[in-house]
């Protein structure tokens, strides 16, 4: 998936999270850690699993909400400073006291607020829909190492940073991390439409990983549907509108923007992205929604 479109909204989110009273924190872990198996560009999974290697993030990090910020803050600006040596990036980053009584402030006024509007649907459904379906194949990454015996030897978390885990690793890591996201939003109106939604809509449609399988159904269908069924659930709760008319429109704008960062032809690429003619057109479009 393109990073300029789920990126921000994802940001948006993490900065949030960190920022607000933690009610959760084995949990907060828990789903934090399992980012790196679940974001939807195989170069940002590696990179993530890189920054946690040289940054950890503990319990007592996400208890200290200072802390937990300035984690954040860090890890953003390493993704920044990435995309710069890239030549994806032109901007300085800010400073951290900027960007700390940013986030402390849009913390603050949306839990205070009596209808929050929720964040982060383009980050949520660009992982919906980068769901492993029944023709997924991974494409090692090109620092993969030289498969001399059986890549399931290595533990799952650098098989995932070389792009080597299975479909059903993927699928197992996607059903836990989704399981928690409603225990640790940072709003007490999000936890409670999220925990609403899943209450009448279920939890994701991948438990069901084998029997699908067999049956070869679309597992990323499934997904899709589940989403927008959450989508109208959540927004219901809060009373705000869906940030999509349908779910003809919600497939439509984030296969929009998939972009071919797991192919083999994009495998010398280091962040997902689509050729800047077709970027322009989709975000035109983006805009108007």
């Amino acid at each position: 998936m393109d990073t300029r479109f789920w990126g921000p909204s994802g940001w948006q989110l993490l900065h949030l999270i960190a920022a607000s009273p933690v009610t959760n924190t084995q949990a907060v872990y828990d789903w934090f850690h399992l980012l790196e198996f679940v974001l939807p560009c195989k170069y940002c999974r590696a990179s993530f699993h890189d920054y946690m290697k040289l940054q950890p993030l503990t319990k007592a990090i996400i208890e200290d909400k200072t802390a937990f910020s300035r984690w954040i803050f860090d890890i953003h600006n390493r993704v920044n400073d990435k995309l710069r040596g890239q030549g994806l990036l032109n901007k300085r980053n800010p400073s951290w006291a900027t960007v700390r009584d940013h986030w402390l402030h849009a913390a603050r006024e949306l839990c205070e607020s009596a209808t929050p509007t929720q964040k982060g649907w383009d980050f949520f459904t660009s992982i919906a829909y980068s769901t492993p379906d029944s023709d997924y194949k991974a494409v090692p990454m090109p620092d993969a190492p030289e498969q001399t015996s059986n890549w399931s030897i290595l533990d799952m978390a650098t098989r995932n940073r070389y792009n080597l885990m299975t479909r059903e690793e993927r699928i197992t890591a996607l059903t836990q991390w989704w399981k928690l996201l409603p225990s640790i939003l940072p709003c007490a109106a999000w936890r409670k439409s999220w925990a609403e939604a899943y209450r009448k809509v279920g939890e994701p449609p991948l438990a069901s990983f084998h029997k699908r399988q067999q049956q070869q159904q679309s597992q990323r269908k499934a997904v899709m549907q589940w989403m927008w069924n959450v989508e109208c659930a959540v927004c219901d709760g809060l009373k705000c509108p869906t940030p999509h008319p349908s779910l003809h429109f919600l497939k439509k704008e984030v296969g929009a923007f998939e972009s071919s960062c797991s192919s083999a032809k994009g495998s010398r690429r280091k962040t997902c992205r689509k050729t800047r003619k077709r970027l322009l057109r989709l975000q035109k479009t983006h805009k108007k929604r």
